[in-house]
């Protein structure tokens, strides 16, 4: 656990020093308690892992306004699961490392469906009751979770059984599939 800290400490300082950090992801084991025990994952997160305590899947945070993955054990890669798991936001733990979700909680999931390597979620209005920032980084969690998963290559949206257009990264919308490549300015930098 120091040894964990102290390299913590030594990457901050070499950050704010401009040393140049890695371009790679943080990801966050769901047992950490009050220290970081990171792994780096790539860009596009790896596919979900099958463990005796359930099956592993890739949620994505907000930290400092960058998208972060964090690892988690749920009981199904069934996409309505995984969404309702993301809405549910952070646990104890990870807020004490200050991630947060920028999803409204009270965000339902009307339906969670995938044709095609595209998966659409339709969810109630409440996703659309953050603006600015907010909402992009609320898509952004959604699809950067979503694509994390190995049968999923693209996002699609809708509000109260509407189709609608979501934000992309630069805050222009777009009413095809949101991709990884629609929020890869948003990722964390690693350790």
């Amino acid at each position: 656990m120091i040894r964990t800290l102290v390299l913590i400490l030594a990457a901050t300082i070499a950050a704010g020093c401009g040393v140049p950090v890695d371009s790679e992801l943080r990801v966050y084991e769901e047992d950490i308690q009050d220290a970081i025990v990171a792994a780096v994952a790539p860009p596009t997160a790896p596919p979900a892992e099958a463990t005796s305590n359930g099956i592993h899947v890739d949620l994505y945070f907000v930290s400092d306004g960058s998208l972060i993955a964090v690892r988690r054990s749920v009981s199904s890669t069934e996409p309505r699961r995984i969404v309702q798991t993301l809405i549910g936001g952070p646990t104890e733990a990870e807020m004490r490392l200050d991630l947060r979700s920028a999803i409204p909680p009270a965000t339902l999931v009307r339906s969670a469906d995938i044709a095609e390597d595209i998966a659409k979620v339709d969810m109630s209005h409440d996703f659309a009751s953050v603006g600015g920032q907010e909402a992009i980084l609320a898509v952004a969690q959604m699809v950067m979770t979503l694509v994390a998963t190995p049968e999923v290559d693209g996002v699609l949206f809708a509000l109260d059984g509407v189709d609608t257009a979501a934000f992309r990264a630069d805050g222009s919308l777009k009413e095809a599939p949101l991709e990884i490549s629609d929020f890869r300015t948003l990722l964390a930098e690693g350790p």
